[in-house]
């Protein structure tokens, strides 16, 4: 996040202590999980595995990305883009 939020800026418009509050706030607030192990993963990418099984292991409602080799297993797993998600819950 602390990588990818300030790329969103143009968006946002946050000061550079409004990133770090945020960050500081899920750290306090998030369950920290080891990563499941996947076994004939049909995952493109390797470096997804870790991501996958993360979101395996929390047990989580969505993985939220728009990384297209995880996108591509949305039939299997309950992941969306962000787009999607804001549409389905946003205010």
């Amino acid at each position: 996040m602390a990588r990818v939020l300030p790329k969103l800026n143009h968006r946002l418009n946050w000061n550079p202590s409004d990133f770090a509050d945020l960050i500081d706030i899920l750290a306090l607030s998030a369950d920290l999980v080891e990563a499941q192990a996947l076994e004939n993963s049909t995952v493109r990418d390797a470096n997804d595995i870790p991501v996958l099984g993360t979101y395996l292991a929390a047990k989580a409602d969505y993985l939220i990305t728009g990384d297209a080799d995880l996108l591509i297993l949305s039939d299997a797993y309950s992941i969306v883009t962000p787009a999607a998600f804001w549409q389905r819950h946003g205010a």
